[in-house]
């Protein structure tokens, strides 16, 4: 029912979906959307009839989806098109955005990437993770990146790394992983967050209404305060209900959301409000 499109590599055809109540109800995130996915599925398709996929192998989800993301960017606004491989793929810092801000709190170091890089199936923050992920080998570890292409070139019709356990998770896949790339999970993970923060991400939706959630510290004389930015409301109360837990019993909070009209408009806010507490 989620599926917009996929690529048959038995047939070499593209299968497109129309989504039309997506169109009835937001039509720009629509055709971002559908051109994103064109490019995708057509990413698959010229990698298989180049060569670099042989037809009907099985690669790891996380670099088969991850590689098709990183060749087939998308530029959003008035003129949306293709913005060129390895560009930043706006659509996918988005769900990033809101995904690393929520697993900041409650998630293992490292378990972000063991799981992508171990599944069986990706859901849609699953495609993100996996375009981060090859974003970042590609540009950081190019020789990791470039060995691992290199085995997976080797695999032939059907054949796969690994089968998936109960889970859906695919140990043989990690196993590989780890014997290109030396970096322990925890530090990768790390250092992929702070690449990804580096990156010169387009909000495809700046001009929309953004909220603000800045929590007021004190400790004794001791003051301090956290500031971020949402696209929901519910993004930053889930947020800030996060946050507040990690703190100790006797540290004072204050919580207060703002609505603001867009995303420079937020910036601008926590700015005002970092020399406001100088």
């Amino acid at each position: 029912a989620n599926i917009l499109a996929y690529y048959d590599a038995w047939t070499n055809y593209i299968v497109l979906y129309e989504e039309t109540r997506m169109f009835g109800t937001n039509p720009e995130i629509a055709v971002g959307q559908t051109i994103s996915t064109i490019a995708h599925e057509g990413a698959h398709q010229i990698l298989h009839n180049i060569g670099v996929q042989q037809r009907l192998s099985q690669w790891p989800m996380w670099m088969a989806e991850g590689l098709a993301e990183y060749l087939a960017p998308t530029k959003l606004g008035r003129k949306m098109s293709w913005k060129g491989a390895g560009l930043v793929n706006d659509l996918r810092m988005l769900e990033l955005e809101f995904y690393v801000k929520a697993k900041a709190f409650d998630s293992p170091p490292g378990e972000m990437i063991a799981h992508t890089v171990q599944g069986a199936r990706l859901t849609s923050t699953g495609y993100a993770t996996a375009w981060a992920l090859t974003h970042y080998l590609a540009n950081e570890e190019k020789a990791a990146f470039r060995s691992i292409l290199q085995e997976l070139t080797q695999l032939g019709p059907w054949q796969r790394l690994g089968t998936p356990n109960r889970e859906g998770l695919i140990e043989a896949q990690l196993t590989s992983f780890r014997q290109h790339v030396s970096t322990p999970l925890e530090k990768l993970e790390a250092d992929l967050i702070a690449y990804l923060d580096e990156l010169p991400y387009t909000d495809p939706f700046a001009s929309a209404p953004h909220y603000v959630a800045l929590i007021t510290l004190k400790r004794d004389k001791e003051t301090g305060w956290k500031a971020n930015i949402f696209h929901t409301e519910l993004q930053a109360r889930r947020w800030s209900a996060q946050f507040i837990r990690q703190l100790d019993e006797d540290i004072q909070r204050h919580v207060e959301i703002v609505r603001v009209p867009s995303r420079p408009a937020a910036h601008q806010l926590i700015r005002q409000y970092a020399r406001s507490r100088k």
